[in-house]
C-alpha cells in the first residue's frame, strides 16, 4: 500500500501539469477565420494568370467591380459591367497598370454571347484591356468588331435578396487586338467571372 500511495504522489501533479499545458497551448492556438468571398475575377494573359490586386492580403478587398442596370423598354435590356485593375501598388482607375472593362448587352439568358461591339458606344458589348507603361505611354487592346474573336457564357443568375437585379456567374475567353496596330495581340483564355454580391464602385467582395 505504501507504494501505491507513493506511486499515486507521484503521478497526480504530472497530471494536473501536463492538463495546464494543454489549457496554455489551446489559449494561445490563433484562430484562422476565413472570409465568405462572395465574387471573383480572373483569366490567364497570354498564358500567365491576371488576377486583380488584393489589398493587403485582405480577401474581401479585392480591386474589380460590377454594376447592373436595364435600359427601359418591353423587355427591359439588361447589362452587366465589370471593371478590373491590377496594380503592384493597389491603384485603380485610369492610372492602374493593368485596366479590364468587359461589358454585356442584354443579358436575360444562360446561353453564349458573342462580344463585337465598341467601348467608345455607351450601350453595347465590348471588351477593353489598356496597359499604362511607366513611361506615360498606354496601349489599348479591344475586342474585334468584324469577326466573332471574344465569346463570353452566362452559365447561371443568382438571386439577391433585397435587390431587383440579380446576380450573375459564367466565363470569358479571346483575343483582344492592339487598337493601332492589329497585328499585336493579347490571348485571354479561362476566363471566370462570379458575383454573388453587385458591389458597383466599392471593391468589397463580402457579404457586410
Amino acid at each position: 500500500m505504501k507504494n501505491i500511495a507513493a506511486l499515486l504522489k507521484w503521478f497526480i501533479p504530472c497530471i494536473a501539469i501536463l492538463l495546464q499545458g494543454c489549457e496554455n497551448n489551446d489559449s494561445d492556438e490563433e484562430v484562422t477565420v476565413t472570409p465568405n468571398v462572395l465574387n471573383s475575377f480572373g483569366f490567364t494573359l497570354n498564358g500567365e494568370s491576371w488576377r486583380p490586386h488584393t489589398n493587403d492580403n485582405n480577401e474581401c478587398i479585392q480591386t474589380f467591380n460590377c454594376s447592373s442596370w436595364a435600359l427601359s423598354g418591353n423587355p427591359e435590356i439588361p447589362f452587366y459591367t465589370i471593371r478590373a485593375f491590377r496594380d503592384p501598388n493597389g491603384k485603380t482607375g485610369e492610372n492602374s497598370e493593368n485596366i479590364l472593362r468587359f461589358q454585356l448587352r442584354d443579358v436575360s439568358d444562360t446561353r453564349s454571347y458573342t462580344i463585337s461591339g465598341s467601348y467608345k458606344e455607351d450601350f453595347s458589348s465590348y471588351v477593353l484591356f489598356i496597359i499604362n507603361k511607366s513611361d506615360g505611354t498606354s496601349t489599348r487592346y479591344i475586342n474585334a468588331m468584324d469577326q466573332d474573336a471574344f465569346f463570353a457564357r452566362v452559365d447561371d443568375f443568382i438571386p439577391i435578396e433585397g435587390f431587383s437585379r440579380q446576380g450573375i456567374k459564367g466565363s470569358f475567353f479571346g483575343t483582344l487586338y492592339n487598337e493601332e496596330d492589329a497585328s499585336d495581340s493579347l490571348a485571354i483564355e479561362k476566363g471566370t467571372f462570379t458575383f454573388e454580391k453587385i458591389n458597383w464602385s466599392n471593391y468589397d467582395q463580402c457579404p457586410h
